[in-house]
C-alpha cells in the first residue's frame, strides 16, 4: 500500500542543472505505540487496538515479592500495575530436638515457618562416642582351662566389645622331669619303657608309691642337673 510519493531529482555535478527525476512512492509503516496509550506515537491515530484489561495477581512468598498484572485480553499485553512486598516468614511451629546417641548425631530444639516449611535453629549435635568402662577383667589362660580378654561396656547404651576367649595353654614341661612347670601337675609319661615302669610300680605298689618314685626320680634328674652346671662353669673358670 503507498501513502504518498515524492521527487527524486538528479543535477549535474557542475553546472547544477537539472538532468532528470524519479518519482519516488513511500510505503505505509506500522503504528508504533511504546507508551501503550491506544495512540500511534507516529501518526497519532486512535483505536489501532482498544485495550481490555483484566487483572490477575502473583502471589509473594515468604522471601519473593509479588505484583498485581494487568493484561489486555485482545492483544496480550501486560504490565505491573503495583508490587506486592514478600510476607516473611512465620516461625510459629516448634520443632522438638531429636537427642544424639552414642554413635549417631543429633538435631537441636528450634522453629519451622507455618508457610512453607523452612526452619530455623535445628543445629546439628555430635554423637558423642562411647563411655566405655571395664566390667569383666582379663583372666589369663592356664595350662587346663581358657581365659577371656577384658571386657568394656558403655555405660550409657550398653554397647560391650572385647570378652574375647583365650585358649588354654596346655602342660609345659621344659626340664623332662614328668611335671608341668606351670602348674605342678604330674604329666603322664610318653616314654615307653618308663610308662611301663610307672604302670608296673602302680599295679603293684598303688598310685601313692608312684608318686613317690616319681618324685624321687625328678629330685635325682635336678641333682644331675646342678651337678652339671657347676662342672660346667669351673670349665669355664
Amino acid at each position: 500500500m503507498v501513502v504518498g510519493s515524492y521527487d527524486e531529482v538528479i543535477v549535474c555535478d557542475v553546472c547544477k542543472q537539472e538532468l532528470y527525476r524519479t518519482q519516488k512512492n513511500i510505503p505505509l509503516t506500522d503504528h508504533v505505540d511504546e507508551n501503550h496509550d491506544n495512540v500511534c506515537d507516529v501518526c497519532g491515530e486512535e483505536g489501532f487496538c482498544r485495550h481490555d484489561y483484566q487483572p490477575s495477581r502473583i502471589e509473594p512468598t515468604c522471601t519473593e515479592k509479588g505484583a498485581d498484572i494487568m493484561t489486555c485480553s485482545n492483544c496480550g499485553y501486560s504490565y505491573s500495575a503495583s508490587e506486592i512486598p514478600a510476607t516473611g516468614h512465620d516461625f510459629s511451629i516448634a520443632v522438638d530436638e531429636i537427642p544424639a546417641t552414642c554413635t549417631e548425631s543429633g538435631v537441636a530444639a528450634g522453629l519451622k515457618c507455618s508457610a512453607c516449611g523452612t526452619v530455623t535453629g535445628c543445629a546439628e549435635i555430635p554423637a558423642p562416642g562411647h563411655q566405655m568402662e571395664v566390667t569383666s577383667p582379663r583372666k589369663p589362660a592356664s595350662c587346663t582351662e581358657p581365659g577371656q580378654t577384658v571386657t568394656l561396656t558403655c555405660s550409657v547404651c550398653g554397647y560391650t566389645e572385647g570378652g574375647e576367649e583365650l585358649p588354654a595353654l596346655g602342660h609345659l614341661d621344659g626340664d623332662k622331669d614328668g611335671v608341668c612347670d606351670e602348674c605342678g601337675k604330674q604329666l603322664e609319661e610318653t616314654d615307653p619303657i618308663r610308662r611301663a615302669f610307672q604302670w608296673f610300680i602302680e599295679f603293684f605298689f598303688g598310685t601313692s608309691i608312684s608318686t613317690k618314685v616319681a618324685g624321687a626320680a625328678a629330685a635325682v634328674r635336678r641333682f644331675f642337673d646342678i651337678v652339671s652346671r657347676l662342672v660346667a662353669m669351673i670349665r669355664k673358670m
